[in-house]
C-alpha cells in the first residue's frame, strides 16, 4: 500500500506559534483553504481508494476540501490525531516556557520520554499513529490511502520507518500542506518522499520558518 500522509492546511493559530493540541482547535484560514485546494488538485491524479482525518478541525475542513474535490469519501481516524498538549493548549514559545519552564527543558533533553503536562508522550504518539498505519496496510493491500493529520503525528511515522530515534524528528521539516508518501510493510517499510509541496502554490514558508523549539504549532 502507498500511504500519502498529509499535513493540513495552515491556521492562524500556526503563524501565531500556538499550540493546537488533538480535538477541535481552529479552523483554517484562507492560505489554508487555498493549501487544501492544492493537495486536491494534486490528488486527482492519484487512485486513492480512501481518505482518513484527524478529528480536528484544521484537519477535517482540509479532508472535506479534498474529498469534495476527488469524489472520494472520508472518514475520521482518531489515531492519526495530533499529540495531546494537554495544559498547554494555545500557548506560544515563549508562555511555553515560563508557564512550564521543567518540561521545556526535559522536553529538549528526550522528546520521547517528556510527557506533555496532561497529555502525551511522543512515544505513545508513535504507537498509536504506527499501529494505525500498520492495520491501514493490512486492509487496504496495494490500493493507495490517504490521511490528513499532523505535524508530530506524521512525524512520528517517518521517523518508526526510518529506524530513527524520535528525536530525529527535528531534521525533518513538514510544511503545512505537505504530503509525505510511505510504503508500511510487515517486514520492510520505506519512505518514498517527504515534505512534498511542489504542489503548494502558497507556502506561508515565512510563517513557519518563525516558530521554533518544543511548541512549533501543529
Amino acid at each position: 500500500m502507498e500511504l500519502i500522509l498529509v499535513r493540513h492546511g495552515e491556521t492562524d493559530a500556526n503563524r501565531q506559534g500556538k499550540l493546537m493540541g488533538s480535538f477541535g482547535g481552529p479552523s483554517l484560514n484562507p492560505t489554508g483553504r487555498a493549501q487544501a485546494d492544492d493537495i486536491a488538485a494534486a490528488l486527482k491524479a492519484e487512485p486513492v481508494a480512501h481518505i482518513y482525518t484527524s478529528p480536528a478541525h484544521r484537519a477535517r475542513e482540509t479532508a472535506e476540501i479534498v474529498s469534495r474535490a476527488i469524489g472520494v469519501p472520508f472518514s475520521e481516524l482518531n489515531d492519526f490525531s495530533e499529540i495531546d498538549v494537554g495544559r498547554m493548549v494555545g500557548l506560544t514559545s515563549a508562555e511555553l516556557r515560563q508557564q512550564f519552564p521543567v518540561h521545556y527543558l526535559e522536553w529538549e533533553q528526550d522528546p520521547a520520554t517528556a510527557r506533555h503536562p496532561g497529555g502525551e508522550t511522543m512515544l505513545e504518539l508513535q504507537e498509536r499513529t504506527w499501529g494505525a498505519a500498520q492495520a491501514l496496510a493490512g486492509k487496504y493491500g496495494d490500493r493507495t490511502v490517504v490521511v490528513v493529520s499532523h505535524l508530530f503525528a506524521i512525524l512520528t511515522v517517518v521517523t518508526r520507518v526510518l529506524e530513527m530515534p524520535l528525536r530525529g524528528f527535528r531534521r525533518i521539516r513538514l510544511e503545512p500542506g505537505a504530503m509525505v508518501r510511505i510504503e508500511p510493510g510487515p517486514d520492510k517499510s520505506e519512505v518514498l518522499s517527504a515534505n512534498e509541496t511542489w504542489h503548494l502554490r502558497t507556502r506561508g514558508q515565512d510563517a513557519w520558518a518563525s516558530a521554533s523549539g518544543p511548541d512549533k504549532p501543529c
